[in-house]
């Protein structure tokens, strides 16, 4: 989600609240939309048959091989 900085209410006004509302409300449509669009291409991947993305385990190479400089 954006976070705006902080607008003093001396620099506030009808102008500057309404964009405040719509920035927000287009980050949400935005974050909704890139939702949607992940679900349907994780679904158009399922019907072509295809495997999601790898998920690979740590092989504990990196932490075997700072053990074997320790000794």
């Amino acid at each position: 989600m954006i976070e705006l900085p902080p607008i003093p209410e001396t620099e506030r006004t009808a102008l500057i609240d309404e964009l405040v509302r719509l920035i927000e409300t287009l980050a949400e449509q935005t974050q909704q939309q890139t939702e949607t669009i992940q679900q349907l291409r994780d679904e158009i991947a399922r019907l072509k048959g295809e495997k999601g993305k790898p998920r690979f385990k740590p092989s504990g190479m990196e932490q075997k091989a700072g053990q074997g400089e320790d000794q």
